[in-house]
């Protein structure tokens, strides 16, 4: 495993607890993954992942993730999260303002967080 920060290593755990069907096939993908892109986007922050395709790929759905939220210092409220996969490999994880705020200025290495079951903040 190559190149994630401590939130995107957080969420993707997270999403692998919720997907125990999952869980072996994910996880050996994970440690061979390596971390091609990082954007933020405005509204969120997308990350962009490599693995080689000779590794088990998921037959299941094309998006994991969507019980799984981000509280960030900055933001008001929470940002969601869908780990996507391309032809049953990981392949992008898409943190996403479930209410359109602006994530300008934000470093998603930097940013305190914690992981939530609820989109909306207090």
């Amino acid at each position: 495993m190559t190149g994630f920060v401590p939130l995107e290593l957080a969420v993707l755990r997270a999403i692998f607890d919720e997907t125990p069907e999952f869980v072996e096939q994910l996880q050996q993908q994970l440690a061979k993954v390596i971390v091609l892109e990082r954007e933020n986007t405005g509204q969120g922050f997308l990350t962009t992942m490599s693995v080689s395709d000779d590794l088990d790929a998921i037959q299941g759905p094309l998006a994991l993730g969507f019980a799984v939220y981000v509280k960030i210092g900055g933001l008001k409220q929470s940002l969601g999260v869908a780990l996507l996969l391309k032809k049953g490999l990981l392949h992008q994880l898409d943190f996403y303002s479930c209410v359109g705020e602006s994530t300008n200025g934000l470093n998603i290495s930097e940013v305190k967080f914690e992981l939530t079951e609820a989109p909306f903040g207090e």
